[in-house]
């Protein structure tokens, strides 16, 4: 009788598992259609017409990474592997992400899994979210004012020299610094993040620095990028890093590694 009772108890575990992944998976695909269909799909092909109007560095850079000649419309899907710890000394725990992002209009979908939490952040038309959910059947966690929405932009911008053709966008205004790092405004609906591109000796974005809310608090983070490889016709860094530079110390929150990319 015990054996069978085991049994019906893990088989409807493994139910609940499989139900909360699909009703997990089934939200992310609708936010992904709807950032995907944002706007219509041209397909157009970035001229250097496109770039005359940007700054010579960032110019140079989009140059040497690749974006002449591809789809200025199009969207990029990548999986990541990483790790992510929520305060210093705090234990690292494992996660598998997948992120979408678009480049007319920018914007991003990224949801992970870190057994048993499934996690989604978004960016769509300015609007941000970030959800914690265990099994993917119970929200745990949900956020989605105005802190967040600028929180997730921030992100967005941060993260285009994942998906460079980004840079082209309209709503972001430019501004070369002193040392020659570039400072990047982008605003959408009325949501505004300000981030700050640094290049290395190759002409490639290895660091930014930006302001985005950590809870209820604005703190300064830099975000790191390493390993570029040529994906795709595109050259992206493969490995980032992220550390909050809080007022007491600095601390690594998140790292990972792309391990597969297609522009569609």
């Amino acid at each position: 009788m015990v054996p069978t009772v085991i049994l019906v108890l893990m088989v409807l575990l493994v139910s609940m598992m499989i139900l909360g992944y699909l009703r997990f998976n089934q939200l992310v695909q609708t936010d992904k259609n709807l950032l995907f269909n944002l706007k219509g799909n041209t397909e157009k092909l970035v001229t250097e017409k496109d770039m005359a109007h940007l700054p010579q560095i960032l110019k140079s850079y989009l140059i040497k990474v690749g974006v002449l000649n591809q789809c200025r419309d199009c969207h990029v899907t990548f999986k990541q592997v990483g790790s992510i710890r929520q305060k210093p000394n705090a234990k690292w725990t494992q996660f598998t992400a997948k992120q979408y992002m678009t480049a007319d209009v920018l914007g991003f979908v990224w949801h992970a899994r870190s057994f048993p939490m499934f996690i989604r952040d978004k960016s769509i038309n300015g609007t941000g979210e970030i959800m914690v959910s265990l099994f993917g059947l119970k929200k745990v966690a949900m956020a989605n004012d105005g802190k967040i929405a600028q929180s997730a932009l921030c992100r967005c911008l941060s993260e285009l020299p994942l998906y460079p053709i980004g840079f082209l966008s309209p709503l972001i205004t430019y501004n070369v610094n002193e040392d020659n790092s570039l400072t990047a405004v982008l605003e959408i609906n009325g949501t505004v993040a300000e981030s700050t591109f640094s290049f290395n000796s190759e002409g490639l974005i290895h660091q930014i620095k930006a302001e985005r809310y950590k809870d209820d608090v604005l703190e300064n983070f830099t975000g790191y990028f390493e390993n570029y490889q040529k994906i795709n016709s595109l050259y992206v860094p493969t490995k980032m890093k992220a550390v909050w530079n809080l007022k007491k110390e600095d601390f690594e929150y998140f790292n990972c590694e792309i391990t597969d990319y297609a522009i569609n």
